[in-house]
C-alpha cells in the first residue's frame, strides 16, 4: 500500500515556480529545490521526476494562475482598449510596488530554455498563444467587422510588446521609461 503524500503538491510547486522565476533553469540547483520545496529530493522525484519535468510543472503552473489572471483581467466590463491599457500597467505597478524586476517566467523560459527543449518551447507558446488570442478576442469585439486575421496580426504585436515591457522591467529600465512602454500599447490599439 503506497503511503499518502505528507506535502501539498500546490506549496511544492509554487515554491520552485518561484526559484525558477527568481534563479532561471541553470540556476536552479537540485540542493536549491530540496531546500525552497522543504521535501526530499526522493519525495520531489516520485511526485514530479526530474528537475526537468519539475521545470516544466512549474511553467504549467505559473502560466495557469499569471495567464490566467490575464486573461480574466481582460474580461472585465471597460472596453477593450481600457483592459489592455490596464494589462500593460500591470508590469509597471509590480516594479512601483514591489519593486518586482523577476520579469515574466515564461519570458524567462522562452530565451533561457525553449531555444533548446521543444517542449518547454511548447509549453511558453501554449500560454503565450492564450494571452494573445484573450487580446484578439479583445480587439475583435472592440472593432467591429475588423477581420479575425487583423485582430490576430494586432494581438501578436501586443503581446510581444507585453512581453518586452517584462523583460525590460527584468532588466532594470527606469520607471518612466516602463511607463512609456506600457503607454505605448495605444499606438498598437490604434493600428
Amino acid at each position: 500500500m503506497a503511503r499518502p503524500r505528507e506535502f501539498d503538491p500546490e506549496n511544492v510547486l509554487s515554491a520552485a515556480t518561484a526559484l525558477f522565476w527568481r534563479s532561471g533553469y541553470a540556476g536552479t540547483s537540485l540542493a536549491q529545490l530540496d531546500r525552497a520545496v522543504g521535501i526530499n529530493r526522493a519525495s520531489l522525484y516520485n511526485a514530479f521526476g526530474d528537475k526537468r519535468r519539475l521545470f516544466l510543472a512549474c511553467l504549467d503552473h505559473y502560466g495557469g494562475r499569471e495567464i490566467s489572471a490575464a486573461v480574466d483581467l481582460l474580461s472585465g466590463p471597460e472596453t477593450g482598449d481600457a483592459k489592455v491599457r490596464k494589462l500593460f500597467n500591470g508590469p509597471v505597478k509590480a516594479v512601483l510596488n514591489g519593486k518586482d524586476r523577476r520579469g515574466c517566467l515564461l519570458c524567462n523560459s522562452a530565451v533561457e530554455v525553449a531555444p533548446h527543449d521543444p517542449q518547454v518551447e511548447a509549453a511558453v507558446m501554449q500560454h503565450l498563444n492564450r494571452l494573445r488570442d484573450a487580446i484578439a478576442a479583445v480587439l475583435a469585439a472592440d472593432k467591429s467587422g475588423e477581420s479575425r486575421k487583423a485582430s490576430i496580426r494586432r494581438a501578436d504585436q501586443l503581446t510581444a510588446s507585453y512581453m518586452g515591457l517584462h523583460v525590460m522591467a527584468k532588466a532594470g529600465a527606469p520607471v518612466a521609461q516602463l511607463k512609456r512602454i506600457a503607454a505605448g500599447a495605444d499606438v498598437l490599439l490604434n493600428s
